[in-house]
């Protein structure tokens, strides 16, 4: 019986038992009795390409045998350059530089911590507080947990996490359901409002997935939502970051799930899909004008994992972009389309202008946040 207490494995059920998956095949799994289940929602929304693709399972392979592990602090690889490069061809507005991770969560904190840094080293230490939908849900590590609008997971850490301003899911988590036409949480004027009760000054960022995931059944705001939400973090110096991991890499139809709005985030987070499942990758993206900032300050971002640009990771991302590119027929970005010119290309407020922290000592040590 495969089954807790049975064995050494700690289930992540401990009250069930579990069918072990021998082999996969397109999206069929099959376990060690013959029988055959349809995976219809690829997992948890990961194998997009569905089981035993042979192209990736061989680019698994190859770079296993080349170089499986090296010191992301020291160096790099052909297969973490070539994969920022072919997703930076599909990135919307100037988001331009990947960071690669190996889950979403990992993605998201990285995100909120990128967030927080830009602020901090461009002078704005109050800039700490983080907007986020409810219900949502951006991952289990402590701060992307924060983020997310499910408390049942909460249950037994809720002291160790921060707080978080909670808006309403537009068109599903409102009491018009989206039929009010001039109803403030489906239009996108309470991010204006919230970002006013809190005070500007102090908000760092807003997170939103731009297609809800599981927490709402693939809830699409309006057309216009998320027009107004970048039009409101421009004019109050908010990051937008858009969470990508669960309906992006192609999942809605488009690269990303924000193109179809017609705006580019600050910084977006990408996982489940883009490596297909045959390996942990994740990553976040974003565009010099922040990443500058950093390079000019600290010299890197204050976050590190173990295995951040693992190069067989990133073999099977590579192949699996290529392969929805080949075969699934979503082109990459044409520069001169106006998919591809940065979101802040026509006249806006922009952001608060940086400014050094005076003691550049305590921005490295973190006793500034």
């Amino acid at each position: 019986m495969h089954a807790y207490p049975y064995g050494h494995l700690f289930y992540r059920k401990l009250t069930k038992p579990f069918p072990r998956i021998l082999r996969g095949d397109g999206c069929w799994l099959e376990d060690e009795t013959g029988k055959r289940y349809l995976d219809a929602s690829s997992g948890a929304f990961v194998a997009s390409l569905g089981h035993g693709n042979a192209a990736v399972a061989a680019a698994l392979q190859e770079q296993a045998q080349q170089v499986a592990y090296v010191n992301g602090t020291m160096f790099t690889t052909a297969p973490a350059e070539e994969l920022a490069a072919e997703l930076a061809r599909t990135l919307p507005g100037d988001l331009s530089h990947l960071y690669f991770l190996s889950s979403g969560s990992e993605a998201v904190e990285a995100a909120l911590k990128l967030a927080r840094q830009y602020w901090t080293e461009a002078g704005h230490l109050e800039k700490r507080r983080i907007i986020a939908l409810a219900p949502a849900y951006h991952g289990n590590t402590l701060l992307a947990l924060s983020a997310s609008a499910r408390p049942q997971y909460k249950t037994y850490v809720r002291d160790w996490l921060v707080d978080v301003i909670r808006m309403p899911v537009p068109c599903y988590g409102c009491a018009c359901g989206g039929a009010d036409p001039s109803c403030p949480t489906c239009t996108g004027v309470t991010l204006a409002e919230t970002i006013e009760r809190v005070g500007p000054e102090t908000v760092a960022a807003f997170i939103a997935e731009p297609v809800g995931g599981s927490s709402t059944g693939a809830a699409v705001p309006r057309a216009d939502y998320f027009r107004v939400v970048r039009e409101t973090c421009d004019r109050y110096g908010v990051l937008f970051i858009a969470d990508e991991v669960l309906c992006g890499a192609g999942r809605t139809g488009t690269w990303w799930a924000i193109e179809p709005f017609g705006v580019a985030p600050d910084i977006l987070v990408m996982g489940k899909g883009i490596s297909g499942g045959y390996a942990p990758l994740s990553a976040l993206a974003a565009p010099r004008r922040i990443i500058d900032i950093l390079a000019a300050g600290a010299g890197s971002l204050f976050h590190a994992q173990t295995f951040s640009f693992h190069p067989v990771a990133c073999a099977a991302g590579l192949a699996t972009v290529r392969t929805i590119v080949r075969e699934r027929g979503l082109s990459r970005k044409d520069p001169s389309s106006p998919r591809a010119r940065p979101h802040h290309a026509t006249p806006r407020r922009r952001p608060p202008r940086p400014r050094r922290p005076q003691n550049k000592r305590n921005v490295a040590d973190g006793r500034v946040a």
